[in-house]
């Protein structure tokens, strides 16, 4: 903003220039970010404890956040642009080192391991992704059920049921959790669609990850539709519907990601209510 303004009267030359360095600058802070949450930053073991830390927004509840922001690191944005044409349910090449931490996730032996391994386990037996997915599985309730309190006093009262005091508050809870939602629901889906692949041992298909993701994701999905749905009704501060579109885009993307990749494979197992029966069948149709 800054440049802009002692360029403003000079020539589109500078104008072009400032506008070369702004995108720079914003490209050095994502390769900066990526590096903080990066698999190298973190060993399993530091993941593991982190994951069981309380929900919260700051203190040492941050400590889960970059735990969970680091496992989905891992998985999501590997190996983008290689062309290889043997690959994974995920899109993953299979003749290449296989994403961190996939050894204390699935216990298996890959060959950038010298040796077999069970996989990390909590003090209380818990395998490494049972942790995992119980700490992004409470992210996605918490966010959901966030949602659903704006959701339910509109539906009770109406466009009265708020004031704006008490609608920013909820608001601020909804807005407080969405990144992590979508952390937590881009990474579990990018794990468990690697399962079938990778986990030779069975521990995702053990925790039935399958099943209680989509359960989730379901239910997260219709919470922020009928919270977008309010657009009219209640008078929303604009980075809310913000926040609510991208989560809504965020769990459709992961949830058709799961579809697709257990179509022929598992899917027929999963059992759900009736409601979101008919809403994967209809997201079935649409492929």
């Amino acid at each position: 903003m800054v440049l802009m303004m002692a360029t403003s009267s000079f020539s589109f030359g500078s104008w072009l220039c400032t506008g070369l360095v702004v995108f720079a600058s914003v490209e050095l802070q994502e390769i900066f970010l990526e590096g903080i949450v990066g698999p190298s930053s973190a060993e399993g073991s530091e993941l593991l404890e982190a994951l069981v830390q309380p929900l919260s927004c700051e203190g040492p509840g941050l400590s889960r956040w970059l735990a969970l922001a680091a496992l989905a690191h891992a998985v999501v944005y590997r190996h983008q642009g290689q062309m290889l044409s043997k690959t994974t349910a995920f899109g993953y090449p299979m003749d290449i080192q296989p994403p961190a931490f996939a050894a204390q996730v699935f216990g298996t032996r890959s060959k950038a391991v010298s040796m077999s391994t069970s996989g990390l386990q909590a003090p209380d037996g818990r395998s490494f992704f049972a942790v995992y997915l119980q700490s992004g599985l409470e992210v996605l309730r918490e966010f959901t059920i966030r949602v659903q309190c704006i959701v339910a006093a509109s539906r009770h009262k109406g466009a009265k049921a708020l004031d704006l005091s008490q609608l920013q508050v909820l608001e601020a809870d909804v807005l407080q959790l969405a990144p992590l939602m979508r952390i937590a629901a881009a990474g579990l889906c990018g794990w468990i669609c690697l399962s079938r692949d990778m986990d030779d041992l069975g521990k995702v298909q053990r925790e039935d990850a399958l099943s209680k993701v989509i359960y989730e994701l379901c239910g997260a999905l219709q919470a922020l539709k009928r919270l977008i749905s309010l657009r009219g009704l209640l008078d929303f501060a604009p980075p809310t519907v913000r926040g609510a579109q991208s989560s809504f885009e965020e769990a459709q993307h992961s949830l058709y990601q799961l579809l697709m990749t257990f179509e022929h494979c598992g899917l027929q197992q999963v059992i759900l209510p009736p409601l979101y029966k008919r809403m994967l069948e209809d997201m079935m149709r649409d492929f």
